[in-house]
């Protein structure tokens, strides 16, 4: 593959996993949790949406792929350029929206991903008990459905700083 092909499908992976990452966390976080919160959900629905439909590995995989991309077509630039690029003001930008890209993996991995994941346990563990939580599973599940909002929140509003840098980069 020629080096004008790999920048075009390199741009096209950046952009297309930067839609659905960034896309994903505004439906999430605007429409999603407070939903659940609304209707007093103990958590199944979340847990289907984030582990049973995979929605989280989505995330994961779109995240990787779209710094991943970015990344490298930074690194092209500043190659090309013989280090040049990276001085401009655009190169400057781009790289701070990318650094908020990677801070917003960080915490959707951990806070939010990993409030998911106990989620998931203390489900499985209220099935297995018959499907009634305990007082205990209950304010621990309202305690992980607080954290995993939150993660969201910060995920969503460095997404959306990366997305105002990304989109002018070029033009500063």
């Amino acid at each position: 593959m020629d080096s004008h092909a790999l920048v075009i499908v390199l741009r096209l992976v950046h952009l297309l996993a930067g839609i659905f990452w960034v896309g994903g966390a505004i439906v999430l976080s605007l429409f999603v949790l407070p939903a659940q919160r609304a209707v007093g959900d103990d958590g199944r629905f979340l847990k289907e949406i984030m582990v049973g439909q995979k929605l989280s590995t989505w995330f994961g995989v779109s995240a990787g792929l779209s710094v991943l991309a970015g990344l490298v077509l930074y690194g092209r630039n500043v190659s090309v350029s013989q280090g040049a690029w990276a001085a401009t003001a655009s190169a400057m930008t781009f790289g701070v929206g990318g650094a908020l890209a990677v801070l917003a993996m960080i915490i959707g991995a951990t806070l939010s991903g990993g409030s998911q994941r106990r989620m998931a346990s203390i489900g499985q563990a209220i099935a297995t008990a018959g499907g009634v939580p305990t007082d205990a599973q209950r304010a621990e599940l309202a305690l992980l459905n607080r954290r995993t909002a939150l993660g969201a929140k910060l995920s969503l509003g460095l997404l959306l700083g990366c997305t105002v840098l990304m989109a002018v980069a070029r033009y500063v």
